[in-house]
């Protein structure tokens, strides 16, 4: 069963994010994006990438993309940032008042993250109005992979290998996620 997924790495061009330490919050995004797109075809996902370069693409055209393309899935990829330095962890942002398909996809990535990250810590499932999830028709997921404020964390993301781990891990539960949607035979968009 294919399931089409839109990834929208976070920022871009002038808008750069977190900036610590000389690494760019918009430079992590794309990259934790693009092994995503990768590690998804390998999977039998079909992906869209809403950024595939240092440009920025303003949210109502991502948006727009969204709600006119088919997609099943979407999902923002961010690093986070707080002026204490000791905050910690992954969070995946659901909209205010989501459906059943994206409380289950949100909660699938948090286990998901749980099971392949055990020494790193989750915040959870926290509901937020951001544009982009409340303006998306399908399931939506902004997902935080952590705190570039956090001097433990940013070393973390900065390295390409746990980079690619958490690519891994978002298709690992996004697989659930699949099998979940094949369960309750979801009926996926025409």
């Amino acid at each position: 069963m294919g399931l089409r997924v839109a990834i929208s790495p976070g920022h871009g061009g002038k808008r750069i994010g977190a900036v610590y330490d000389g690494v760019l919050e918009k430079d992590l995004n794309l990259s934790i994006s693009l092994f995503l797109d990768y590690e998804l075809k390998a999977h039998g996902f079909e992906s869209v990438l809403l950024r595939e370069k240092d440009e920025y693409v303003q949210l109502s055209k991502r948006v727009y993309r969204v709600n006119t393309e088919k997609i099943d899935l979407f999902i923002s990829i961010h690093c986070d940032a707080l002026e204490n330095p000791s905050a910690i962890g992954a969070t995946t942002f659901i909209y205010d008042r989501p459906g059943i398909n994206t409380i289950q996809a949100a909660r699938l990535l948090k286990k998901q993250f749980i099971k392949n990250f055990p020494k790193r810590h989750s915040r959870g499932v926290e509901r937020s109005g951001y544009y982009v999830l409340e303006a998306t028709r399908p399931p939506a997921i902004l997902f935080e992979c952590g705190f570039m404020s956090n001097p433990d964390e940013l070393r973390f993301l900065k390295k390409a290998e746990n980079q690619k781990d958490l690519a891994v891990m978002i298709r690992m539960a996004l697989d659930k996620y699949r099998k979940y949607l094949e369960e309750v035979n979801y009926e996926f968009l025409e």
